[in-house]
């Protein structure tokens, strides 16, 4: 691909000051890969001081939060009177820059109307006391050629023709993404195709508690969300800026209309959707990291079922047979018992494996999934839907399995009863009939005679006889150890391990779990412990069940709420509690140490004298609980013990395996030590004298260290941390867990 020049931006250049332009030009500097170094860029958002006094009068922006007043602590200062000290802030969002009033005396005013938060659009004109702002975040100007090369990046935009691509690029609409910000967010819908111009982004993926890893990184000339531009739904991944970046996006309405208005071109569109699919299926299996293209509507359906069991033979066989005869069929099971394997078994062992098979979840969008699996007549626009291709017409002879059939509609399920009977179907909207061989199979969750009374009789009539009952884990405790064994070959080998195995006791453990998430369940289990588990054999401690308890999902998990993550995220508050509550420590020692050498009845050897007394027993150890009430074992987070231990091991660490013994005796090591503190704390009179205070706190700070420096993985907080059971028994009755 040819190398992209660098674009203009549009409308006149903001002013400067002559003393002024070493430093803007400083800031609007960019180094990324899609530009070249030391190359000046003017399409960076900027705000000019219009009326009033400034030292600066530009001041351009990009990912920070930057603050306006009359302190000269602000990134823009005015010499206002009327201009509070901090009077303004304005940062990036999803929906653009937006400022924000920090409680001013005079307020803000916005094009006129006073806000106390807005967006701001190009042109807005912001009135702080007698002094007026000017916000500009033109456009950018993109040449015609830049576009089209654009377009080369999407296998599925590539195959048009000159004239079709050249009216694609026209439709390209361009904006500025600052560093740090998000250019599409992970569970939200993908509304078309993103280009990156200019910068560089890394593709993020959060897992359901909020942990995230990047998986692949966005270049200059590549683009992002190829499957959004053909099947919309949900963003699987999200795509953070890396450095400030300029991106051109392709709207799916816009683009559905363009082929709408050249019906020749959006059959082409059809057929090239179908060979890339049909490709797609035999690489299925070794799919990427990323997950945004169109290739990744397709899932590979190389599966094996694993298991002894009556029951799931019985269902491995009864689906063998639907599939051969082709017929449609209805899985049913609780969650997590492995219907979606047993799905893709139906298309493995069927005629045509080599053909596509695709997964649609109705749970995603339970209202679109009748304008998903049929498509939406080229040229209508009814209730917000524009035209569009259906799975159902793109697959062609595969199989499309949906998903949480049971919350289909009355009206979806009597369209499916149709096409099942007759073999057509008619996209929303449309009055022809389009004649299709995609098998169909049915996902439910929950009991046999429940699903079936939620379908119409049509529906009913047609999956009643071809129903498939998966059962649930518990019911197939056989199973269980030949599930673990085939989980644990496989991350193991992922992790670069061999030789790796369960120990009877560890086995016994796997039987005796209830299992409430089933295979699902058990499966994640396994990965964990094909991970943390430091010997051979995986033993019951490195078991770690990380399905809640039915007791415990009344939590409110602080981490599902974005700003409370991106918070909890940064490094810095952490570390800056760690070193707070090390300074405490630092200081509770002192006291006491001081304090206990101190001769008889001097004051410091009283306990309501001496400040570390008062600290250690009167807040800090009845905080504790109350902490682990309210927000579980957060203190962990922020324990100066193990703060202390990690600065040690940063001079010199070891990193040997866990002693066995301490795996082994696991959960009542931890209430041995709690047992052994608090009668030493009582025979010590600890709580009562500053020098057995000063003596405990060293031999635990001791302990951490050595452990800590010793071995892997916070070894003392997890086998012989004292506190560590006291916390775990009281977070158990939290209302609130991170």
């Amino acid at each position: 691909m040819r190398e992209l020049i660098p674009f203009p931006m549009g409308g006149p250049e903001a002013p400067q000051e002559p003393g002024a332009k070493a430093e803007l030009d400083a800031t609007v500097m960019i180094e990324s890969p899609g530009g070249r170094p030391g190359e000046e860029t003017g399409w960076r958002p900027s705000l000019e001081v219009i009326t009033g006094s400034s030292a600066r009068r530009v001041l351009s922006l990009g990912g920070e939060r930057v603050t306006i007043g009359r302190a000269g602590a602000n990134d823009l200062v005015l010499a206002d009177d009327r201009v509070s000290r901090t009077h303004a802030a304005i940062r990036f969002a999803d929906e653009g820059y937006v400022i924000e009033d920090l409680d001013s005396s005079n307020g803000v005013r916005v094009d006129g109307r006073p806000v106390r938060t807005a967006v701001l659009r190009h042109g807005s004109r912001i009135a702080l006391g007698a002094s007026v702002l000017q916000f500009s975040n033109p456009v950018p100007e993109i040449p015609a050629a830049d576009r089209v090369a654009l377009l080369d990046s999407s296998d599925v935009l590539q195959a048009l023709d000159a004239t079709t691509k050249a009216a694609v690029a026209e439709r390209l609409t361009a904006r500025f993404v600052p560093r740090g910000a998000v250019i599409l967010r992970q569970g939200t819908p993908m509304r078309g195709i993103v280009f990156l111009h200019r910068g560089r982004a890394r593709v993020v993926e959060v897992n359901d508690e909020g942990g995230e890893r990047t998986v692949a990184h966005v270049d200059s000339g590549e683009s992002f969300g190829e499957r959004g531009l053909v099947a919309g739904g949900a963003a699987l991944q999200s795509l953070v800026a890396e450095v400030d970046s300029c991106v051109l996006e392709l709207d799916k309405g816009a683009f559905d209309q363009l082929l709408a208005q050249t019906p020749d071109v959006n059959r082409s569109h059809v057929d090239t959707l179908r060979v890339k699919l049909q490709t797609a299926q035999v690489k299925a299996a070794g799919a990427g990291a990323r997950r945004d293209d169109v290739d990744d509507i397709v899932t590979s359906a190389d599966v094996e079922i694993i298991g002894e069991d009556k029951k799931i033979l019985r269902a491995k066989d009864r689906i063998a047979t639907l599939a051969q005869e082709g017929q449609p069929v209805l899985l049913v099971g609780p969650p997590g018992v492995g219907k979606r394997t047993l799905a893709r078994h139906y298309h493995k062992v069927g005629p045509q494996p080599r053909l596509p098979y695709v997964e649609l979840s109705v749970a995603d969008a339970p209202q679109g999934a009748g304008a998903a699996i049929f498509g939406v007549e080229s040229g209508q626009d009814a209730a917000g839907l524009q035209g569009q291709v259906g799975y159902l017409e793109m697959i062609g002879d595969g199989t499309l399995a949906i998903t949480h059939a049971e919350l289909l509609d009355a009206h979806q399920q009597a369209l499916l009863a149709a096409y099942l009977k007759f073999g057509w179907f008619h996209r929303v909207f449309g009055q022809q009939s389009v004649k299709t061989k995609t098998r169909l199979i049915f996902l439910a969750t929950g009991e046999e005679a429940d699903v079936l009374a939620k379908l119409t009789p049509e529906l009913r009539e047609i999956l009643s006889p071809r129903t498939v009952v998966v059962p649930p884990l518990t019911q197939r405790l056989k199973d269980i150890p030949l599930l673990a064994e085939h989980f644990l070959k496989r991350y193991a080998a992922k992790a670069g391990r061999r030789g790796v195995g369960l120990s009877p006791e560890a086995t016994d453990r796997l039987v005796s779990y209830a299992w409430p998430g089933n295979v699902t369940e058990l499966e994640n289990v396994v990965e964990r412990a094909a991970i943390v588990a430091t010997a051979e054999a995986i033993i019951p401690a490195d078991l770690i069940f990380v399905a809640p308890p039915e007791k415990e999902l009344h939590k409110l998990n602080l981490l599902r709420h974005e700003k409370v993550r991106a918070l909890l995220r940064n490094p810095r508050l952490f570390a800056t509690f760690i070193w707070i509550d090390i300074a405490v420590v630092a200081l509770v020692t002192l006291f006491t140490l001081w304090g206990g050498s101190r001769p008889a009845g001097h004051p410091l050897q009283a306990f309501e004298n001496n400040p570390g007394m008062l600290i250690t027993w009167l807040i800090w150890f009845p905080l504790l609980p109350i902490t682990a009430f309210l927000v579980g074992r957060i203190w962990c987070g922020v324990c100066p013990i193990a703060g202390i231990g990690d600065l040690a091991a940063r001079i010199k660490r070891y990193n040997l395996p866990v002693p066995k013994i301490l795996k082994r005796l696991d959960f009542w090591l931890l209430i041995a030590s709690f047992v052994a503190v608090d009668y030493i704390e009582e025979l010590a009179g600890v709580a009562d004298r500053p020098w057995a205070t000063a003596v405990f706190l060293i031999a635990i700070v001791y302990l951490a260290v050595a452990f800590t420096v010793l071995y892997e993985r916070k070894t003392f907080c997890r086998y012989l941390c004292p506190l560590g059971g006291l916390l775990g028994a009281y977070s158990t009755m939290s209302m609130a867990e991170v």
